[in-house]
């Protein structure tokens, strides 16, 4: 059964059993129907024809009164976050994800570049010929990553504004906050955390596939590139500061590498002891690595090479000092190694 009614006042929202009131007032009396447990009362003319099978059909007038109605019920209800979601797809789809497309490609090239930089990348680069990825990568970072921020800013500000602009044009300015909020989530899913953590896992790979279209692109921004370099260098003299002169890895940071390198196995504990005591000797004393003279182990000069294979099995030593009569009367260093030579010629040993 339809039930038409046509209302003019305040709006209202009421709850109460479906039936039709009859107000009176000061221009005659009006009519108001209650559908489905919800009393619509608008402020503006509102034909609202409520069927009951399915040829039927409901209109409502597209007025200011309505629209308002549809801000405040779905902002406050949440739905028009879903809504702007919609909108993006049927009003900006193409360009917003080429702008989202973009932004990710820049994170990938910004964290394979950062994470192989510099030693990784001067290793590859010395495997390559001389118009390879990474040649071109270590002739001059600081243009690539330059190009990579500019572009990153350029397509996320465009990406946000075109979500704004179809958001705003469907929800007024509740489509501002709708924007702000699906853009965050898509910013940071999409266009950084995702991307970032593909380029981390797969630095080289990335690399070999991003650098050389950054490297056609700064050609094109190499204008914008530089001017954004000559002002920030201009701003780090204003405020007293100079670029970094420090290494890029300090002696700590590659005594951390070495630990963790033994620890997954790259290397052996006793590799790991002589890279750190090399390390050291700039800041060892003579007298710390001295032995005094009746601990040192040595071995006449007339004693038999029997006599040297019998020292070398007790005390390991790969040298050992021989002396001649008295033990300061140093004549020269025997080695284990030379040792071996004789094992297979004499039979006693």
């Amino acid at each position: 059964m339809a039930i038409e009614s046509s209302v003019l006042g305040h709006h209202v929202f009421s709850s109460g059993p479906f039936s039709s009131t009859t107000f009176h007032g000061s221009n005659g009396s009006y009519g108001s129907s209650y559908v489905n447990n919800v009393k619509l009362v608008r402020g503006t003319s509102l034909k609202m024809k409520c069927l009951g099978s399915s040829d039927s059909e409901s209109v409502v007038s597209n007025s200011n009164a309505n629209l308002k109605f549809i801000d405040e019920f779905l902002v406050k209800s949440g739905i028009v976050l879903a809504a702007t979601v919609c909108g993006v797809l049927v009003f900006g789809c193409p360009e917003v994800f080429a702008s989202e497309g973009l932004s990710a490609f820049f994170s990938l090239a910004e964290t394979s570049i950062t994470t192989l930089w510099p030693w990784k990348v001067r290793e590859l680069a010395e495997k390559e010929t001389e118009n390879g990825v990474f040649r071109l990568l270590r002739s001059d970072v600081t243009r690539f990553l330059t190009t990579i921020l500019i572009g990153t800013t350029v397509v996320n500000i465009a990406a946000t504004a075109l979500v704004t602009e179809a958001a705003t044009a469907a929800f007024g300015e509740a489509g501002v906050s709708a924007a702000t909020g699906v853009m965050t989530v898509a910013i940071l899913l999409l266009t950084e955390i995702t991307p970032k953590s593909i380029a981390v896992h797969n630095a080289t790979e990335v690399a070999r596939f991003v650098v050389r279209p950054v490297a056609w692109l700064s050609l094109v921004l190499y204008p914008v590139g530089r001017i954004v370099t000559l002002l920030s260098m201009g701003m780090l003299k204003l405020l007293g500061l100079k670029g970094s002169s420090e290494p890029y890895v300090t002696e700590e940071e590659l005594k951390l590498m070495l630990r963790g390198a033994e620890l997954s196995g790259a290397i052996e504990e006793e590799e790991q002891d002589m890279i750190e005591n090399v390390l050291e000797i700039k800041d060892t004393h003579v007298r710390e690595v001295m032995t005094p003279l009746v601990d040192v182990v040595a071995i006449d000069a007339s004693s038999s090479l029997v006599d040297f294979h019998h020292l070398w099995v007790t005390h390991q030593y790969s040298r050992v000092p021989v002396f001649e009569q008295r033990v300061d009367n140093i004549m020269g260093i025997a080695y284990a190694m030379d040792l071996l030579d004789y094992v297979q010629k004499f039979a006693e040993l």
